[in-house]
């Protein structure tokens, strides 16, 4: 997605299976995605201090990843990805590289947009048309 090779990247998720807890991507999801969408309103004109806010935002969700990875209720490989992408948004925030922080926030939630339709809640159908 950051490449904006969007058929592609979608082809690609579209490929991937996890046995993912639903609730606890969503959980995740929800709050990342607001995060997210802060970071993509932002201008080079905004003031330092809600960067900071936001790079703070952006490591809270971190250690939410990786409670939730470490309790087994987010996959690892989903995990490290999402807190991969993080990382780069928090190192671009902080080296003030606004634009570069925008175009990786949206890369991320295309990404996970992606995730949750085509896999998350593509596999809670199976399951649970497996369970009738």
């Amino acid at each position: 997605f950051r490449r904006g090779e969007y058929d592609q990247a979608l082809n690609e998720v579209m490929r991937y299976r996890t046995m993912q807890n639903p609730t606890a991507f969503r959980r995740i999801y929800n709050y990342l995605a607001k995060v997210l969408e802060n970071i993509e309103q932002l201008g080079v004109e905004q003031q330092r201090q809600k960067l900071d806010m936001l790079a703070r935002a952006v490591a809270r969700i971190n250690i939410q990843v990786e409670y939730q990875k470490n309790r087994g209720l987010l996959a690892s490989d989903l995990a490290d990805g999402i807190k991969a992408g993080l990382l780069e948004i928090i190192q671009s925030l902080r080296g003030g590289r606004i634009d570069e922080a925008v175009q990786r926030a949206r890369a991320l939630r295309d990404a996970l947009d992606a995730v949750l339709a085509y896999v998350i809640i593509v596999t809670k159908k199976r399951e649970e048309e497996e369970w009738l």
